[in-house]
């Protein structure tokens, strides 16, 4: 982590074998001193929402001051033994995806907003981790709203045709910097609709790495998870206008972009058979 976005934002607490580290701004909030009478006692309810079978995640409420806060925490779980001793070597899932979450911010993408990461490090191992984010009030995924656009109607035809310019030109960005996102489906892109305007959040951040250069099958991956919608949601007009955007921001593929295009919708065709969407 960047000491001097740990130093500024974040706060690290030693809780047991607990090491936490909490944003400041949360800490402010929640200050239970005396006299301050911020927090009401009000929890939850928590609830339980899908996710792998090697994470936990649940919604959640906290009542500060009569004011209501949402929040996601997501536990990470051990796929194997060989897990833990992996960690004492690298990060634990939880400190990667808040890593990654700060690569993301300080390059200008969007992300929920990390209150806080821990560990439960026993000597040199790490046992658990879990990252603790604050829910986005109007976002929903990405597929809700390519779903819920897809009328033929001239409203429906020009917002769906602005979102999927303005995710196009998100994600080229993206790659232009040298970021690949670790699992870019649209159901880990949250998109929000401002004054005509729209904005992605990226979730899932745990794997999303910048490199000197992106190579071509990372680049490919991307573009195949987040195409990963049926043609009776999103048409040939409508990825035609994604990839457009895309090269925009990634001109040096232009005299590739037919062999790039090619090897995507060749791809997004084998993985959307047989697949209900």
């Amino acid at each position: 982590m960047p000491e001097d976005a740990a130093r500024r934002d974040y706060v690290r607490i030693h809780q047991g074998a607990w090491r936490l580290w909490l944003h400041s701004d949360f800490r402010t909030l929640a200050d239970t001193t005396p006299g301050a009478a911020k927090y009401d006692g009000v929890r939850g309810p928590f609830l339980k929402i899908p996710a792998s079978q090697y994470a936990r995640v649940f919604k959640a409420s906290l009542s500060f001051s009569g004011q209501v806060h949402q929040f996601y925490i997501k536990q990470y779980l051990h796929r194997s033994p060989w897990d833990i001793v992996k960690h004492i070597l690298r990060p634990s899932r939880g400190m990667r995806a808040f890593r990654a979450s700060l690569l993301l911010q300080r390059n200008g993408f969007f992300v929920p907003p990390v209150v806080a990461v821990g560990e439960d490090r026993r000597f040199v191992f790490c046992t658990r981790s879990f990252l603790l984010t604050s829910g986005i009030e109007n976002a929903r995924p990405l597929y809700e709203w390519v779903v819920g656009l897809s009328g033929s109607d001239a409203i429906s035809r020009g917002r769906r045709r602005a979102l999927v310019c303005e995710l196009g030109h998100t994600i080229g960005r993206m790659h232009a910097l040298g970021i690949c996102h670790g699992d870019l489906r649209p159901g880990n892109v949250l998109a929000e609709e401002i004054g005509g305007k729209w904005t992605f959040h990226l979730l899932d951040n745990e794997r999303t790495r910048r490199l000197p250069y992106l190579p071509r099958y990372l680049r490919i991956k991307n573009l195949v998870q987040i195409g990963m919608v049926g043609d009776e949601y999103l048409g040939y007009s409508d990825r035609m206008r994604f990839f457009r955007e895309y090269l925009r921001t990634n001109p040096r593929l232009h005299n590739r972009r037919k062999n790039l295009a090619a090897a995507v919708v060749s791809r997004t065709r084998q993985r959307l058979a047989g697949k209900q969407f």
